[in-house]
């Protein structure tokens, strides 16, 4: 039992001074360097979220996904360089992917905002051209039926049906 406590009591005192042992500087950097990175994922995150509401109502959001994928490049350059150990180019990488994704959410919502008013737009083009369409149909039938039943109603005043008196 005393063996258990002093194995316990010793790996308590080196998990201690684990964290003495990691050099300051290459910590705070570490520490910084995701932050840049952790930001521009998730603006690229938001950024693509709103191109794709954009898409689903059929915009038309291909520069934006151009851009995008200029973005996602710089985000894959900061990657391969937090790999590296490169923290200065990860930041820049990072800050370059922010700068070239800024504004495409506002264009985003603007083309979503076009889309729809387009759709609305359609949407009652096609609703009034289906009542136009009707109001012919009822309109050729209606003038149709007048001309067929004075054409009909002619052709039997003319015809003299014979008397047959042969009748028992």
């Amino acid at each position: 039992m005393r063996f258990a406590f002093k194995v316990f009591v010793v790996s308590v005192l080196l998990f201690c001074l684990v964290p003495f042992s990691i050099p300051l500087s290459n910590a705070q950097s570490e520490l910084e360097v995701p932050m840049e990175l952790v930001e521009a994922e998730e603006t690229l995150v938001l950024v693509y979220n709103s191109v794709l509401d954009a898409e689903k109502v059929g915009a038309n959001v291909s520069d934006l996904i151009s851009t995008l994928n200029t973005g996602v490049q710089y985000l894959n350059q900061a990657h391969s360089n937090v790999d590296a150990g490169d923290f200065e180019a990860v930041v820049y990488f990072s800050d370059l992917c922010v700068e070239a994704i800024d504004g495409v959410s506002e264009q985003a919502i603007l083309l979503k905002e076009e889309a729809v008013q387009l759709q609305t737009v359609n949407l009652i083009m096609q609703i009034s051209l289906s009542i136009i369409g009707i109001v012919v149909v009822i309109v050729v039938s209606v003038l149709f039926w007048i001309i067929f039943k004075r054409y009909y109603i002619n052709e039997i005043s003319e015809l003299k049906p014979e008397v047959n008196n042969n009748e028992p």
